[in-house]
């Protein structure tokens, strides 16, 4: 029990890992950043190589002793239960995981616009497939899933529960996962996004109440925080930006 957590992720990327890393620090507890031990222990960690640890498919995974728990929000709902960031009602830690797995599937759609074809080649060798993909995601993808979480926010308040977070005052690793991805929507499509911001009030409540919780501030002013960058899921190529891409 006093062993320390491990994150394992790739190094210089706050990435999915991010979301395990969020828990983390909201949490105040103590982990230990495994890429520091470089980007081939980590491949080493995921491709076979090791055999003292379960077969894993990829990084973020977080391990403490003999035990691993893998997948970016499979980890953050069990460091989060863990950790009294998620309610103890089972039906609302149904709700989290559905909301957690949603954020998962739009995460996953903004990093394949910049890796339409595969992600073995570079952005450079699909733009082509890149900015056909960026149209569709712009003009309906992000909308579509920023105005649904928006919708749970709002159905919420119409079902009196108070507070800026998806589960009420207290903040939970879902409102911590969504920050993060607004973030990365922000750096990565900063026009589209402005273009819809307007329709999504509870969304920067929830935001901007992420970001001035104490151990977030903290976190963020650290040198623990890692700087998006486009070698990450999310990636800042303007052309990509679209924001007068057809809804339909």
């Amino acid at each position: 029990e006093n062993e320390q957590w491990q994150l394992y992720y790739w190094p210089g990327l706050p990435g999915r890992g991010e979301f395990v890393r969020l828990v983390f620090e909201q949490a105040k507890v103590p982990y230990e950043e495994v890429n520091h031990k470089g980007e081939q222990y980590i491949a080493q960690s995921v491709d076979g190589s090791r055999e003292d640890l379960y077969p894993i498919n990829a990084v973020p995974f977080v391990q403490k002793g003999d035990f691993i728990v893998a997948g970016s929000m499979n980890a953050a709902f069990y460091v989060a239960k863990r950790y009294d960031l998620v309610p103890d009602d089972e039906k609302i830690q149904a709700r989290a995981q559905y909301l957690a797995n949603t954020l998962g599937d739009f995460v996953n759609e903004i990093h394949d616009v910049h890796h339409p074809i595969s992600i073995t080649l570079y952005y450079e060798q699909q733009k082509s497939e890149s900015l056909n993909r960026a149209k569709y995601l712009c003009g309906q993808r992000i909308p579509k899933f920023c105005k649904y979480f928006e919708r749970v926010l709002e159905w919420n308040s119409k079902n009196g529960v108070e507070g800026p977070y998806f589960f009420g005052s207290k903040v939970s690793y879902v409102d911590l996962a969504m920050y993060h991805v607004l973030i990365g929507v922000e750096f990565s499509f900063p026009r589209t996004l402005a273009k819809i911001y307007p329709s999504l009030p509870r969304l920067q409540i929830l935001k901007k109440s992420v970001a001035e919780l104490p151990n977030i501030v903290e976190y963020n002013a650290s040198s623990r925080r890692i700087p998006l960058n486009n070698y990450d899921v999310f990636r800042n190529y303007p052309e990509l930006d679209l924001p007068d891409a057809p809804s339909e």
